[in-house]
């Protein structure tokens, strides 16, 4: 991402300076950026918690898979490397243990169920789909 963002203000800079729609662009570059990276986090929480994308999952299932997408979002890359190529290396459980990340993934549940109370009937047995999750991660 970087390079492409310095490549643009590269471009620009010594011809005329940055316009709003040279700020704009990057800013649009940026946010496309972070949404991959996001839903690849997304992608490998789920890994991490032996599920797959293509299928729809509890509430209580998908608070683990979120409470998995914050801890990748808060460890470094090398971490994060680490813990995707041997997620059994006792680092995972450790960390994932955090109180205060279960409860950020928990209210970020609460917020979906707040957020689509009239258009969907959200029970104990609701499934959600990665859709869904990914509007959680969000």
């Amino acid at each position: 991402v970087n390079s492409s963002v310095e490549a643009l203000v590269e471009g620009h800079r010594h011809v005329r300076g940055l316009s709003l729609t040279d700020a704009a662009s990057m800013a649009m570059l940026l946010r496309s950026e972070a949404s991959k990276e996001a839903d690849q986090l997304l992608e490998s929480a789920y890994q991490l918690n032996g599920h797959s994308t293509l299928t729809s999952m509890n509430d209580h299932a998908l608070s683990e898979v979120m409470s998995s997408y914050l801890l990748l979002l808060t460890i470094s890359d090398e971490e994060r490397a680490m813990l995707l190529k041997d997620p059994l290396n006792g680092a995972f459980e450790r960390v994932a243990g955090d109180s205060l990340i279960s409860d950020v993934a928990q209210d970020a549940l609460l917020n979906l169920a707040f957020q689509t109370r009239h258009v969907a009937n959200l029970s104990d047995d609701t499934l959600y789909s990665f859709g869904e999750a990914k509007l959680v991660a969000d």
